[in-house]
């Protein structure tokens, strides 16, 4: 449904963390265009709906270590960047990614696109589940043993699938998913 957020999970990481998004320009670390060809199942799941897709960049994207446009990866930018950013951020990557924004002018000549090696680096670091997407994960890996197949790995793009499924099953009132 067009401008829906099916998945309106409320983030609550606290007043702090809101003022820094708030006080952030997000065009310097992101881009719709790239992130939905970059994450296409994702794209899907949130309707190809720009706004969206920020907002989901903004509460889970960069916590997941998402590169959110061509022109900066926050693990580049970390690898390349001062030892005290290392010594107060590690891989909290979110704090790279404000940190950038925030202080761009000071920042913006350090290499954000490739590793301090020359080699490019991930454009999604960690992936973060649910005790219930594992649960799901563990009993469909079981009857996939018990059928002779190859276990299923679970990734963010089967997740946006499964969950976009899920929302299509239950918006046209399926009786199951």
């Amino acid at each position: 449904i067009e401008g829906e957020n099916p998945y309106d999970v409320v983030w609550d990481y606290g007043d702090e963390y809101d003022a820094c998004v708030d006080a952030c320009d997000w065009s310097l670390v992101f881009d719709a265009d790239y992130y939905m060809n970059t994450f296409p199942m994702l794209a899907m799941l949130y309707h190809y709906d720009e706004e969206l897709l920020l907002q989901h960049f903004q509460t889970v994207g960069i916590h997941e270590g998402r590169q959110g446009c061509d022109d900066f990866n926050a693990f580049a930018y970390l690898t390349n960047g001062s030892d005290e950013a290392w010594e107060t951020f590690e891989y909290n990557l979110e704090g790279y990614y404000f940190y950038y924004m925030l202080n761009y002018e000071t920042e913006k000549n350090i290499n954000s696109t490739v590793n301090a090696d020359g080699s490019s680096p991930n454009k999604q670091y960690k992936e973060i589940y649910t005790a219930a997407q594992l649960a799901e994960l563990t009993a469909v890996n079981k009857y996939r043993e018990e059928l002779g197949r190859e276990p299923l790995t679970l990734d963010s793009e089967m997740c946006a699938i499964a969950n976009h499924r899920a929302y299509i099953n239950a918006h046209d009132n399926y009786a199951a998913h």
